[in-house]
């Protein structure tokens, strides 16, 4: 795998996202909103965004794997968990 900076592997995990769950991230991350506050920006619940956000994170999980020829066992094993 090519040696990448931060950012721009943080942008090439980010575009594989959809577009709402991109959203949820940056939302959850970027400007550190509660789970309520996404849940009624999104017009869902907040365990709704909880899920959605377990669900974001486990596709980037994914990718990652798929990604690197030999990933972390911490983030293998957080697919499973």
């Amino acid at each position: 795998m090519e040696t990448y900076e931060t950012k721009d592997y943080i942008q090439e995990v980010m575009s594989n996202l959809n577009e709402q769950d991109a959203e949820l991230m940056e939302m959850r991350y970027w400007y550190k909103m509660t789970y309520r506050e996404i849940g009624k920006e999104l017009g869902i619940s907040h365990q709704r965004a909880s899920q959605k956000l377990k669900d974001a994170l486990k596709s980037i999980r994914l990718y990652i794997v798929k990604k690197l020829d030999r990933p972390p066992v911490k983030i293998v094993n957080s697919i499973y968990n």
